[in-house]
């Protein structure tokens, strides 16, 4: 899952030039898939959907001190990113926010990486 992570953030990146919303929408990837790979690594398994993840890993993040409830509150706004690229194509995003989202994404993948390693 953490393989997955890296190949969102790079997708991200790429896309970034041409839509800043998909850009933002490849950076909620890679956070969803850092949170899965922290919930097996942590808990042992995790859920099936995204609405399951984002509370488990909220949960998670909160109680550990090396993830800490910010990147809960992050895979929690970031979803919304998704949802625009998905289902609201108007939806521009500033070129700012979707860079944001991105360092966000690879700070958290940064953060999971060093607790799980320890």
């Amino acid at each position: 899952m953490l393989a997955a992570a890296d190949e969102d953030l790079t997708l991200a990146k790429l896309v970034l030039p041409s839509s800043t919303t998909h850009a933002a929408k490849f950076a909620y990837l890679a956070a969803l898939h850092s949170a899965m790979a922290a919930l097996v690594f942590f808990n042992g398994d995790a859920p099936k959907t995204h609405s399951g993840v984002r509370n488990l890993f909220s949960k998670l993040a909160k109680d550990n001190e090396m993830l800490g409830g910010d990147l809960g509150r992050f895979l929690a706004r970031a979803y919304d990113y998704k949802d625009a690229a998905d289902y609201r194509f108007e939806a521009a995003l500033p070129r700012e926010d979707a860079e944001a989202a991105i360092e966000s994404a690879s700070d958290m993948l940064a953060r999971i990486r060093k607790a799980m390693a320890k």
